[in-house]
């Protein structure tokens, strides 16, 4: 049975986005700061409306009478024997369902065709070779989300000529608490930004130091010895099991079922395989975990290596890198940059920056460096340091 008051929210959004021509975004804007409220199956849902909901919403043939059949299929993971995946497909069947329709066959149709014009991946036109370097890394001071990078074209008056500033910002797509969204407004100038991030960087591998520090982190060999020993033990312990499972099911096989205790001794026997059989799960999920984790030291000793390199000639190799390579060098290396909410007497809005590996800064290791609000720098030494 249709809720009226949610097939009018649905009526809303197909309206708004076929005759006002309102995007995706501008759509989950206009309902949350209008109060509508989205139905929650879950307590772990949202209750309020985002791009992506909005886009389900208008791809669902529901609300057009239809049940879809075969729009995810289970499809096996290249490389892999026996793991499988779920993904989208674009051949399915469409049927009439015993349910109403919210919206007519007229604005489904009209839907699908500029889901189909505008619903695809966004190609670039314009700076084809420019990457917002450091978006995703800073994170907002009210909401904590990544900021985004967005682009203002304006022409030149006078050769008419077009020019593209960069900028990054919240997109205030989450809430501060039940009634509010973020409200964090400054657009940040991405030339002036990553300048000021780089120059933190400049100053700290040109710091006295800095270079003896790197060579003693690549001549670091990483001990995942502890982790391999608990492999190892587990493994004994699995072995272990596997064998009592092995002798408990012969075991089943040959019970005489004229024995007046057949099914008292079948029962009990099943509860022990039972328990045998999550004992096997939890072993070999711990060896899988603990085998990821070896895997990830390793593969951070490879990555830090490999930044290390670059900042011992970062002023050399940095400006000659193309801005998806500074883009990804900056993702390998920088965990995080925090912001106050507004710019400092200095000019500067960058509060700390967090690294993924350790750095040396003001004669010490350290995890962070804060930037006051002053002219100067201090370095913020976490109480658990990363190693390569």
């Amino acid at each position: 049975m249709v809720n009226p008051e949610e097939a009018e929210l649905v009526k809303i959004i197909y309206q708004k986005y076929v005759y006002e021509d309102m995007g995706l975004d501008t759509l989950a804007s206009f309902l949350n700061e209008r109060g509508y409220k989205k139905k929650k199956n879950r307590k772990c849902e949202l209750d309020y409306f985002t791009r992506g909901m909005i886009k389900n919403i208008l791809d669902n043939p529901v609300y057009v009478g239809k049940i879809a059949y075969g729009k995810n299929v289970t499809e096996k993971v290249k490389g892999t024997r026996d793991e499988y995946r779920r993904v989208k497909s674009d051949e399915y069947l469409l049927a009439d369902g015993i349910h109403d329709a919210i919206i007519d066959e007229e604005l489904w149709m009209t839907t699908r065709v500029k889901r189909k014009a505008t619903g695809v991946k966004w190609n670039k036109t314009h700076s084809l070779e420019h990457e917002h370097i450091l978006s995703g890394i800073i994170k907002c001071p009210i909401c904590g989300t990544g900021l985004s990078g967005t682009v203002r074209r304006r022409k030149n008056k006078k050769t008419g000529d077009y020019v593209d500033d960069f900028y990054y910002r919240c997109q205030h797509r989450h809430k501060i608490d039940d009634e509010h969204f973020c409200n964090f407004q400054p657009s940040l100038n991405q030339d002036e930004f990553n300048h000021e991030i780089e120059q933190v960087i400049l100053d700290m591998v040109n710091h006295d130091g800095f270079r003896k520090f790197v060579e003693e982190k690549l001549n670091t060999k990483v001990d995942v010895s502890a982790l391999e020993e608990e492999r190892e033990r587990i493994r004994k312990l699995l072995r272990q099991v596997l064998g009592a499972k092995t002798k408990l099911t012969d075991m089943l096989d040959k019970l005489d079922v004229m024995d007046k205790h057949y099914d008292r001794k079948y029962q009990d026997m099943h509860d022990r395989l039972d328990n045998l059989y999550d004992k096997i799960s939890e072993y070999e999920d711990s060896i899988a975990d603990i085998t990821a984790r070896i895997e990830a030291v390793y593969g951070n000793q490879i990555t830090g290596k490999q930044i290390y390199d670059i900042l011992v000639h970062f002023e050399m190799m940095y400006y000659k890198m193309t801005d998806l390579e500074k883009k990804e060098f900056m993702k390998d290396f920088i965990n995080s940059i925090e912001l106050y909410p507004e710019k400092m007497d200095n000019g500067s809005i960058v509060k700390q920056i967090n690294f993924k590996f350790g750095v040396y800064y003001e004669g010490q290791e350290t995890m962070d460096i804060r930037l006051l609000n002053e002219k100067t720098v201090e370095c913020v030494v976490g109480m658990q340091r990363k190693h390569i």
